[in-house]
Order: structure tokens, then sequence, then C-alpha cells
């Protein structure tokens, strides 16, 4: 297995307050931000389907933590979704040098996510008296 490359995820620290005193009307409640936590996750060769060109790549189960940013420089520096889109090229970059996948491991993902592409697409062109057909024939 490919050992992953670092890439961040991001949580927020909030906190939730009644703005209004005890005794007096309607209660009033804010949401403000104070801190937002990154968290560095290693980036490994993924298995959805969806991707249409190029290896897929997903977030690995470790991480390491870097320290609390206020929101107002986080929101300064923070890149925005379109941003974040990765080229085929990029996760190639990503999984051979930064997640140390071999080619072979990678050709062989894709391999497997095109079997997978090519049964959903004959599931969906399939009629509903096939689609019957094959669920009481798993069954037996």
């Amino acid at each position: 297995m490919c050992k992953g490359s670092k890439r961040q995820s991001v949580g927020f620290q909030y906190s939730i307050s009644d703005g209004a005193a005890p005794s007096r009307g309607p209660h009033k409640k804010t949401v403000s931000f104070s801190d937002v936590n990154i968290r560095h996750y290693p980036m490994t060769l993924g298995d959805n389907p969806s991707c249409r060109s190029g290896p897929p790549v997903q977030i690995g189960w470790t991480y390491t933590e870097a320290p609390p940013v206020c929101m107002e420089s986080f929101e300064q520096y923070r890149n925005n979704r379109k941003d974040m889109t990765l080229s085929v090229e990029s996760r190639w970059e990503i999984l051979e040098s930064g997640a140390g996948c071999s080619t072979k491991q990678v050709l062989n993902a894709q391999m497997e996510i095109a079997k997978i592409r090519k049964k959903r697409e004959q599931s969906l062109k399939a009629t509903p008296a096939e689609r019957v057909e094959k669920i009481f024939s798993k069954a037996r």
C-alpha cells in the first residue's frame, strides 16, 4: 500500500451564546467562531469510481495537528474550492512522489475502477425485469 502524502483538513471552534438578558423578551442566539484547527492528513490512492480521468486520491486515517489559527488569518489565506481541484497530473505526482505508490499500483487501481464503472453502466441499462431476475438469482 502507498504511504501517503500530507494534505490538510480544517475544523472550526465555535460558541453559541444567548444574547438576551434572562428576564427580558425573546432570546436571541448568536454564533461566533474563534480559532481554526487544521489537521494534516496523508493523501493515498483512492477507489472512487466516479473519478473519470486519472487516478483517484483520498485522505488517509491518521493525521497530525497544526497549532490553532485565528479565524481572520485563516480567511485571509485560505483557498477557494475551485483552487482545490487536483488535475490528473497533480494526482499522479501526489501518488508517485508523496504517497510512495508505484505506477503499477496506480494503474491496477484505475483498472479496478474501470471494471466497477462498467458494471454500474450495465446495471443502469438493465430493464426492471432483468433487475428483478438478477435479485432472485442471487437469492438462490
